[in-house]
């Protein structure tokens, strides 16, 4: 039993309508965005594009299938010796969720697990960062989904997009010890990677855009991510591009326009 339990409740899985390109620029704060003629790539290879994987499952009503449950993951790798994971981006969030090792039920032995134990560059850690003493036990997290919820423990971990070693960030992740058989044993992917900022994290050494301009501010990386997702999978199901956006992929400049916070 932990020593401390830390309950939050995060939004919906997001799911991905069948659409060929969406950039989501509401990640900006105060930095103004380039002008549409301006690379957006930068000298350290921002930003990084991670192919997806588009898997669809059947819901079944009375023998029929009568819709289809769809989900866009892409691979990263964690820790030293990388242990490769794929994961779901999702806009509601802003953690990185993994199944882990020491997770025994049905639902995580599905999937690839994250062992901290055979990391290099891993901490365990407490909920406030803190961490963990061999004599004393972690605190835990209940994170709530549109159709589920994991259990998780902390870790301070090297998280690498793609398996490109030169795009590591360090940044705190939840281990999941359970998982509810809804959404994940539905799917082949892994874990749940949050984009969102550092208001839907527990703080804000969990958000990975947080922490990548944190940590890494000459990689000039912005805080942007672009979705091209392909319906009819001539591309494999899209790409995903972390820190900024591939204008290889529009079809017209952007127009950007301003948004207010009330």
């Amino acid at each position: 039993m932990p020593a401390s339990e830390t309950h939050t409740s995060m939004a919906h899985v997001a799911t991905i309508a069948t659409v060929l390109v969406v950039l989501a620029s509401g990640l900006e704060r105060k930095t103004t965005p380039p002008a549409p003629n301006q690379s957006a790539v930068d000298t350290f290879g921002w930003p990084k594009l991670i192919p997806l994987q588009k898997e669809s499952v059947p819901v079944r009503r009375k023998g029929e299938t009568v819709a289809f449950k769809t989900s866009y993951s892409g691979a990263i790798s964690v820790g030293r010796p990388a242990q490769d994971v794929r994961v779901v981006f999702d806009t509601g969030s802003a953690h990185i969720v993994l199944p882990s090792s020491s997770c025994v039920n049905e639902t995580c032995l599905m999937h690839r697990q994250y062992n901290i134990s055979k990391s290099s560059t891993a901490t365990a850690i407490n909920v406030d960062g803190s961490t963990v003493q061999p004599d004393e036990l972690c605190d835990q997290v209940t994170i709530g989904y549109g159709t589920g919820q994991v259990v998780g423990e902390f870790a301070k971990e090297q998280v690498c997009t793609g398996g490109d070693t030169s795009a590591c960030v360090e940044v705190n992740i939840v281990m999941a010890v359970e998982m509810s058989e809804q959404p994940f044993k539905s799917f082949k992917f892994d874990g749940i990677f949050g984009l969102a900022l550092d208001a839907l994290a527990i703080s804000p050494e969990f958000s990975f855009f947080n922490r990548l301009t944190a940590s890494a501010p000459e990689t000039k990386a912005r805080l942007q991510f672009g979705f091209f997702l392909d319906e009819n999978q001539e591309d494999g199901g899209g790409e995903i591009a972390l820190g900024g956006f591939n204008e290889k992929r529009l079809l017209t400049p952007l127009q950007w326009a301003p948004v207010a916070k009330k």
